[in-house]
């Protein structure tokens, strides 16, 4: 997921980090591995964050239908 607020915002850490977490929820994802990366663009800053779908207790990929309506 790519999170790439509007030029004009300045966006803190923990604004990105509540956003993550609550698409984290929504996406049935919650206590999965992930990556977090936060770069400069522009001068602007930017996240882009990745989860593991393997459920590691199943060892089977957790099922994400229509997840972008969920969003």
């Amino acid at each position: 997921m790519s999170l790439n607020p509007p030029p004009n915002e300045k966006v803190s850490v923990d604004v990105f980090e509540a956003a993550i977490k609550t698409v984290e929820e929504q996406l049935g994802l919650n206590n999965q591995p992930r990556a977090i990366v936060f770069h400069e663009n522009e001068g602007r800053r930017h996240a882009h964050v990745v989860w593991s779908r393997i459920d590691t207790e199943e060892m089977k990929a957790i099922y994400l239908p229509f997840y972008k309506t969920k969003l």
